[in-house]
């Protein structure tokens, strides 16, 4: 920011000055941040000074049984972990978020449309999963994360209004089905070929190298792996994932670039021309 001070009389005094505003932000979103460039959200969000070596985030659901163990279980193999709201209070959550250490933690709220986030904030929370019918009143924290979490079939015209929002992600949770099915992979790609904001999946278990793969070529840029798990099965998968190819994505809605379109003509047509 650049300013002059004006005073009245004989002297003028020119002053210019710069003001840099570093908003503390979720850790878990400058992780998200930094696996590409991603346009910063509406929010207060600085941007991601943050890198990562691995081309997707791993993030492990957490049950009401976690606590025991947890940064023994999850340390060096996690990105995050999440639990729903209803596992947990306001007292096991800040225990939880303490005997996680340097692992940021994020709370599902699932069906609940009108949470205080900033008891959540106290207990060390770092990001929220909220639904569509939460009250809007949840975008204006700006120190925690916030993921919308979607429906596969939600409109398309919606979709691409949630890149207009204050959000920093969006979330795709459980499906019915124990594997991933082509209508689960076809949503995530709808919703990747979309968006301008980074893509979570909950996966139905531990999946294959080659499902993984194709997950993340169709714009998944985080999995959750489901409750129980052992330190193994994390092991495992974070192994795929650092095996993924290291090129990077064709992803029209995140580069805001339009290519040209080539026309050709019937040479036979211009011959007779």
């Amino acid at each position: 920011m650049h300013g002059t001070y004006v005073f009245c009389g004989l002297w003028k005094l020119s002053v210019s000055f710069t003001l840099e505003i570093d908003v503390e932000m979720s850790k878990f979103v400058d992780k998200l941040q930094g696996l590409s460039k991603y346009p910063v959200s509406l929010g207060f969000h600085s941007p991601s000074k943050a890198s990562t070596s691995l081309p997707m985030l791993l993030i492990a659901e957490l049950s009401d049984t976690s606590l025991k163990g947890a940064k023994v279980l999850f340390e060096g193999v996690v990105d995050a972990g999440l639990i729903s709201k209803r596992h947990v209070d306001k007292a096991k959550l800040k225990q939880l978020s303490r005997a996680m250490g340097k692992i940021p933690l994020g709370v599902d709220l699932e069906d609940a449309t009108n949470v205080e986030l900033a008891d959540l904030k106290d207990t060390g929370c770092d990001f929220v999963v909220f639904n569509l019918k939460t009250s809007i009143v949840a975008l204006a924290e700006d120190d925690m994360g916030k993921l919308l979490s979607v429906p596969p079939t939600l409109d398309g015209d919606l979709i691409e209004a949630i890149n207009e929002v204050s959000l920093d992600g969006v979330f795709i949770g459980k499906v019915g089905e124990p594997f991933i099915t082509l209508e689960h992979l076809l949503a995530c790609q709808r919703l990747g070929a979309f968006l301008t904001k980074p893509v979570v999946v909950t996966l139905p278990s531990l999946v294959t190298g080659v499902e993984l793969a194709i997950l993340w070529q169709a714009g998944v840029d985080a999995v959750v792996l489901p409750a129980p798990q052992t330190r193994e099965s994390f092991m495992k998968l974070r192994g795929m994932i650092a095996n993924l190819p290291k090129r990077h994505r064709i992803r029209p809605g995140r580069e805001g670039v339009s290519l040209p379109h080539y026309y050709v003509t019937d040479l036979k047509d211009e011959e007779d021309a």
